[in-house]
């Protein structure tokens, strides 16, 4: 199941969007140039720091994906994962639900050589952090993989591992009856015919027996169209003409050679860059060398002896010269080839934005093989949506059913199931309606969603379990609130961010738990701003078995088999798998019989063992035989109905390692049977714990010997186990009501359903009327004026679904949709306003006369005549990054105004580049100072402040070579470029705006970029509030502000005297690597427009059309 995020689908256009309409009407010529079709021939790859003989094919590996999407991808051979993030890149920019794996030992071989390992890791971080949530990398031989796949599983297959006859043929037959019907091979190598090269040989023979094309560019690629039912779109490229052929080689070479010209042209910059960096080094030390000679030039002319003292002067020089290139080595290399870690908001900035109207054009514009039933004629019950993730006969899909069946009682309910199963028929039975998106048809799913809006305008949605993420935004997108409920630990859905989208957008989200909320706030911070609910589900109604599982008659005569009439029976239940310990629940039989090996106790574990597994059951059966516990340990498959288990049992023992609120433990307390589970690794086990009478039960996290000792205790004394029963059922009273449980997900639902739909087409039309809602600083790119009301019911939307505005924790679910304007403070601070109503705060604004307040400030815009002014103006820029100085120096030269430079870095190397870069341009004006790597770019600014630099002028600015390098490599690029076109300009003289702002108003005290997201304190208001005492600030801090987000500002001088009265130092700072949130760094960042107003002054933004993020 694709676990990827659903945030950033702007770019998901539909690659065959025949229908899509574009406006106005291109010329015939530039008709093909704008058909979207196009799009993934054209888009980027990811990396291009690492050489290939693949990078001419990534245009048509991103091509064939789109046209012929895989259910599942599988890539034999990667090496540094050119061909495979091609594929990836494509599958997360389509929005597809294709399981891809990569299988490699990262060893190399004959041919290739052998790989160290930095090629590994290297791929493994950017894998991790970018598609670690539908792909992963299997370390294995390709004959140890492939048990691993089921027959007829693989719908595309890239063979490109040994590259002999021998090698790829087997490799060929091995994995040829993996292939689907739809089944695809590629093979890479195909027109080498050098050395023992043998792919073209194989080739010949396999294109006489299937359809085929190859490419003759970039050592060959081919394509094979092996199954029966091959894609439509691969069986008519085999099916071209040569002359067509020959086009389209020509066409995707040329495409090609692209990407291979940038994949050398950037390894040529890169060997240049670290020249010169070492020349550097070196220059560095000879000057050094020069220095320490001059010292000693008067010794050497009067003492020849003194000789030595020169040859060890010019030594130490060296070394110096030495450790200088070590240095720089070091971080040159960690610019040039770092792979960023894990994302924690992999795409943060794409997830705060709702998707714009170009992502709904796009949407609209994706073909839909997917049938939406309408409501029963008559219907007159109100109606929602309930999405599941499968189909399964696992815990989530059947609490989904029990759902479905008890909500039917007051809604119409729509079950949107987001894969198949063998409870796809009991959800087509019970549920008012029924659509079904399997994953091949998942890249369509908001245009799905569209429709399931339309035809059923439910009043909200429940999304049923994490998994289901990717329905969350085009749901709220369409104006619908939606309740998640999150059964699962976040750590089983990596990569950390995946799950932005539906903790920023849904209405509520749910817990079972609070051990499980504690795993997800723990990975995603937002989570404990914006609030959250644990409710522990109810007893579900199970769905009938199936029609192969045993019956109650079957599954006596079988327990009567194995489990002696005497013995205490444990019963463990769920599927075979790792997460379930079935591993811990022998264990624990095991250290059961070695200290009551005369008391007859029976471990029977009751769950399905599946294909997918089979490793693990082996290695389950390998430890039952070799404990000596075949007649003690029972593993029995599926039973269709679990009461003569429950009957027979006396214990629960609740072996997983990582389980929120199995329904097992419900039914167990609800018939009073004690359970015991391990600490920290379950709500059950969370609940246990609270009841004195029940807290033994729970033992250390995976200590199975500890567990097998409680049933052992429970097993002699009947007095403790009634003890428990009437615990375990007090407990099921309390806690496991589910008419109760459908209650509150009821009240939840209803507390956040739509303003009504006429209300909102009049708000739309006020808004658009009043002229003041800016498109493209809510959307994040240009709109068309067609499309201006589409993008006002997406802000409309955003709100309604953030509802009541008067909470933390919101903000980074909206962005801003006038310039000057804070919505959010508008709801938080006008005192007409009821910020738990049903009212837009821009609406009412607009309605209300445009009142005055601390929801507006002035915006500066680039102003063509200013100039030079009498204003002294300094800026202070800190670079970790020493190689964005040069960026830096060439948006400052379109200003002029004169600005004085004081710069600050870490080391003697990078302070070094600094000189370099301004020699280079001859910069004057400019003082360097080294600074310890403490408090990032703020605590050397303070610092600076502090000890009188900035004295003697008027205006101090502050910036930095941004790089954000725990996101997406670009995320940092795209934030630093941002704030510096909005405060120094490139296409504007940002610099001579902003001070032309500060000499027309002596109350402005701080300009900073208009920001379109509305973050608020996240986890930095605790910290923020003790500042704010020691600086004086006698206001309570609102929740919603302005702020300069990314630390980048100009500011007057005597506005941040305040901070001076903080008198911090290099130890108030954390040591890096700096947490994401919740420092001193992120409470200062926020702090500074209350610093300003402090010390009796304003603050401005700065805005530039065209430039946002």
């Amino acid at each position: 199941m694709r676990l990827s995020s659903a945030a950033g689908r702007a770019q998901k256009a539909a690659f065959i969007n025949s229908e899509a309409p574009l406006s106005p009407t291109p010329a015939p010529w530039l008709a093909p140039l704008l058909d979207p079709a196009l799009d993934p021939a054209f888009w980027p790859p990811v990396r291009v720091d690492v050489a290939s003989a693949w990078w001419s094919h990534v245009p048509f590996a991103q091509a064939l994906v789109a046209a012929a999407p895989p259910a599942t991808l599988v890539e034999l051979g990667t090496h540094n994962g050119v061909s495979y993030l091609a594929f990836l890149e494509a599958v997360q920019r389509l929005g597809l639900a294709t399981a891809c794996v990569a299988i490699d030992t990262w060893q190399g071989d004959a041919q290739a050589g052998a790989y160290d390992e930095t090629v590994h890791a290297a791929l493994k971080a950017l894998h991790g952090a970018r598609y670690g949530g539908f792909s992963r990398l299997l370390r294995a031989t390709f004959d140890e993989a492939v048990g691993q796949f089921d027959d007829g599983s693989i719908d595309l297959l890239h063979i490109d591992g040994l590259h002999t006859y021998a090698a790829v043929r087997h490799d060929f037959e091995t994995w040829r009856p993996k292939l689907s019907a739809r089944g695809v091979v590629l093979f890479h190598d195909t027109e080498v015919r050098e050395r023992d090269f043998g792919v073209w040989r194989l080739w010949d023979e396999l294109r006489q027996r299937y359809p085929s094309f190859g490419f003759l560019h970039g050592f060959g690629l081919g394509v094979l169209a092996v199954g029966a039912e091959a894609p439509p779109a691969v069986l008519a490229l085999c099916a071209l003409g040569e002359a067509e052929q020959a086009r389209v080689r020509a066409r995707f070479e040329a495409l090609g050679a692209r990407w291979q010209a940038l994949a050398e042209a950037t390894d040529q910059r890169a060997a240049h860059d670290r020249a010169q960096g070492v020349i550097a080094a070196l220059e560095h030390a000879r000057a050094a060398a020069v220095l320490e000679a001059e010292r000693t030039h008067d010794a050497l002319a009067r003492v020849q002896a003194d000789n030595a003292r020169l040859d060890a002067a010019r030594a130490s020089a060296e070394r110096r010269a030495n450790e200088a290139k070590a240095e720089l080595a070091a971080v040159l290399g960690s610019t040039s080839w770092r792979v960023t870690a894990p994302i924690r908001n992999a795409k943060l900035a794409l997830a705060r934005r709702p998707q714009g109207a170009v992502a709904a054009m796009a949407a609209r514009a994706m073909p839909v093989n997917v049938s939406v039933p309408a409501p029963a004629e008559g219907e007159t019950r109100p109606r929602l949506v309930v999405v599941v993730h499968e189909a399964s006969r696992t815990g989530a899909p059947i609490l989904a059913l029990d759902l479905v069946r008890r909500l039917e009682g007051r809604y119409a309910v729509l079950a949107l199931l987001l894969n198949d199963g063998p409870l796809l028929d009991d959800f087509a039975a019970t549920a008012s309606g029924m659509v079904l998106v399997r994953p091949g048809d998942q890249v369509a799913l908001p245009r799905v969603i569209e429709r399931v809006v339309q035809s059923w305008r439910p009043r909200f949605a429940i999304a049923n379990s994490a998994v289901t993420h990717p329905a969350v935004p085009p749901l709220v997108d369409h104006g619908v609130p939606v309740v998640a409920l999150v059964h699962e630990f976040s750590v089983n859905l990596p990569p950390r961010g995946v799950l932005d989208d539906l903790y920023r957008r849904a209405s509520e989200v749910v817990f079972p738990a609070e051990l499980v909320a504690a795993a997800s706030v723990a990975d995603y911070p937002v989570l404990a701003q914006r609030g959250y609910h644990v409710l522990p589900q109810g007893q579900v109604t199970l769905p009938a078995a199936p029609a192969d599982a045993d019956d109650a008659r079957a599954t006596r005569a079988k327990l009567e088999a194995r489990v002696p009439a005497e013995a205490f029976l444990v019963i463990g239940l769920g599927s075979v798998i790792f997460r379930k310990g079935v591993d811990l629940f022998v264990a624990a039989a095991t250290r059961v019989r070695s200290i009551a090996p005369d008391q007859p106790i029976h471990f029977l574990w009751v769950g399905h063992s599946s294909v997918h597994a089979a490793d693990y059951r082996a290695q389950i059966d390998e430890q039952i035989l070799r404990a000596g516990l075949a007649d003690d340990v029972t593993l029995l498959d599926e039973v269709r109905d679990l009461e003569p288990i429950y009957g027979r049992a006396g214990a629960l023992f609740l072996a997983s390692r990582l389980d929120p609120l199995p329904n097992i433990c419900i039914d167990a307390a609800v018939r009073g049977l004690p359970v015991v589970g391990f600490a920290a690794a379950s709500g059950m086990a969370e609940l246990l714990a609270a009841d004195a009478r029940t807290a033994d039960l729970v033992v250390p996290h995976l200590d199975a010997a500890a567990a097998g000792e409680r049933l052992v205790q429970l097993a002699r004394s009947p007095e403790r186990r009634e003890t428990v029963a009437v615990a375990m059922r007090e407990l099921a009273a309390e806690r496991f009501d589910a008419e109760r449980y459908v209650g509150s997900l009821v009240a939840l639902g209803e507390h956040g359903s739509l303003v009504v739909p006429g209300e909102q087409v009049a708000a739309r039309r006020r808004i658009r009327e009043a002229g003041v809602f800016d498109a493209e600083l809510f959307s994040g790119h240009p709109v068309a004026a067609e499309v201006e009301d589409a993008v006002i019911d997406l802000y409309l939307a955003g709100v309604d679904a953030i509802r009541p505005l008067d909470r933390p924790g919101i903000g980074n679910r909206l962005r801003r949709p006038m310039r000057g304007f804070h919505p959010l403070r508008y709801a938080e601070a006008c005192p007409d306003f009821e910020a738990r109503g049903k009212e837009d705060p821009l609406d009412h604004f607009l309605r209300a006369g445009r009142p005055q307040g601390p929801w507006l400030h002035p915006v500066l815009e680039p102003a063509p005549q200013a100039g030079a002014g009498a204003l002294r103006v300094v800026l202070h820029g800190h670079f970790h990054y020493p190689e964005f100085v040069g960026e830096l120096l060439e948006r400052l030269r379109f200003n002029r105004t004169a600005v004085d430079l004081v710069l600050t870095t870490d080391t003697d190397v990078k302070a070094g580049i600094l000189r370099e870069r301004l020699a280079s341009v001859g910069r004057d004006g400019v003082s360097s100072r080294l600074m310890p790597n403490r408090g990032r770019d703020i605590g050397p600014f303070l610092a600076l402040l502090a000890e009188g630099a900035f004295d003697g002028y008027d205006v101090v600015g502050h910036v930095h070579g941004k790089k954000s390098a725990q996101f997406d490599p670009c995320f940092g690029d795209r934030w630093r470029r941002f704030l510096w076109e909005h405060l120094i300009g490139g296409r504007h003289r940002m610099v001579d705006t902003v001070v032309a702002g500060f000499e027309a108003d002596a109350k402005l005290g701080l300009v900073f970029a208009e920001e379109p997201h509305l973050n608020d304190w996240d986890a930095n208001r605790t910290i923020a509030e003790t500042l704010a005492e020691r600086v004086g600030c006698e206001a309570p801090l609102p929740i919603n502000f302005d702020f300069p987000m990314g630390t980048m500002f100009w500011a007057r001088r005597s506005a941040l005297r305040p901070l001076l009265d903080l008198n911090l130092g290099w130890d108030d700072y954390p040591h890096e690597p700096v947490a994401y949130d919740g420092t001193i760094l992120h409470a200062l960042e926020r702090l500074l427009p209350f610093v300003a107003d402090k010390a009796g002054f304003t603050y401005a933004t700065t805005h530039v059309a065209g430039s946002t993020r």
